[in-house]
């Protein structure tokens, strides 16, 4: 019998496979940046700008963020809804740690002071201490006035 190999189950395993390298000796180094959940906004533009983020919880499960089914914007309505405007310095970098601190998918939407908007989906799990693991939300204002939505890799 098959079994539907999922985003999560292949993590997991990954995962179990990473924690016996630890123990033996073997050891992946981190490179300081976000942690799962995070919130990272990054401003290469020249001037300083304001962010508004929304983050809407479409579903309990990570797994409806991905995949080639998923639609391009939510269809039902959202779980739950997050909106926090944010400031960030020309040339510099913000980050909100722990800003997504549930399990589920999200469905995120930035918007510039000057308008540009971007969107995107993040899809996290549980850790199995508590929290969150695997991505982080990464937004750029990027210096030719365009804006990102990207969900990353934590410790990549």
């Amino acid at each position: 019998m098959y079994r539907k190999l999922t985003r999560r189950h292949a993590v997991r395993t990954i995962g179990a496979v990473s924690g016996i390298g630890l123990l033996s000796g073997c050891s992946f180094g981190t490179s300081g940046g976000p942690d799962p959940g995070d919130l990272e906004i990054e401003n290469e533009d020249d001037r300083a700008h304001s962010v508004t983020v929304i983050v809407e919880k479409i579903s309990d499960d990570d797994d409806d963020a991905f995949g080639p089914e998923r639609a391009p914007t939510p269809t039902s309505t959202p779980m739950s809804e997050r909106r926090n405007r944010f400031t960030v310095a020309a040339g510099d970098t913000a980050r909100e740690s722990g800003y997504l601190d549930e399990t589920g998918s999200f469905f995120v939407r930035a918007r510039t002071d000057r308008e540009t908007s971007a969107q995107g989906w993040i899809g996290l799990y549980s850790a199995s201490g508590g929290g969150v693991v695997e991505e982080y939300l990464e937004i750029t204002v990027r210096s030719d006035g365009g804006l990102t939505v990207y969900a990353q890799q934590a410790g990549a």
